[in-house]
């Protein structure tokens, strides 16, 4: 996820020793506190449950630097926005910055630090259909691609032999926000 790396380089710093830092007697070098003590952040959704627990009152608040984190699940496309235009610390998104994203950065080089990971369901509505069609991952990026139109085409007729499949138009469907979860997708 995009600058969460800052996120996770401040607390190592807020709560690691460091071999400069002066000794408390036993020879252990103690840790300083950064003069931050806030982080914002703005993203994904699907990261929001982990960092709701993440960034709990009982956790980084309560440590030893007493950090505190607001984090606003607005989505993927908003929180890169938001990183970009620099109203927030961090951003959290599931697809990596694109070359012309990363090139509007004033701010410098923004790091990727993968964080969460999940899996993303394929459903589909088809009337006389009982049970399930095998899709498999080349069928389901023709469909996104739009070179598979209808539901009886031959690639999936052929992954789903002794099935009668409808003469129907495929109707794909996604977001229509800055979703990470649609940068995984091809749109038509």
């Amino acid at each position: 996820m995009l600058g969460v790396a800052l996120l996770i380089s401040v607390f190592i710093s807020a709560c690691g020793g460091s071999g400069s830092g002066s000794s408390g007697g036993s020879g252990t070098p103690t840790a300083s506190c950064p003069s931050v003590s806030g982080l914002t952040g703005a993203g994904s959704t699907f990261d929001n449950p982990l960092f709701s627990k993440m960034f709990a009152p009982s956790n980084y608040p309560a440590s030893k630097c007493g950090v505190n984190v607001n984090y606003q699940s607005v989505g993927s496309g908003a929180g890169i926005n938001q990183l970009l235009a620099h109203t927030v610390d961090f951003g959290a998104t599931d697809t990596p910055l694109t070359a012309a994203q990363q090139a509007l950065s004033t701010g410098g080089t923004i790091i990727h630090v993968p964080v969460t990971l999940g899996a993303v369901a394929m459903s589909y509505n088809l009337t006389g259909i009982s049970g399930h069609l095998n899709l498999t991952p080349a069928i389901i990026a023709g469909i996104y691609l739009g070179t598979i139109k209808s539901w009886d085409d031959a690639a999936i007729k052929a992954a789903n032999a002794g099935v009668t499949l409808p003469h129907e138009t495929i109707t794909p469907v996604h977001r229509s926000d800055g979703s990470g979860t649609t940068g995984i997708l091809p749109t038509i």
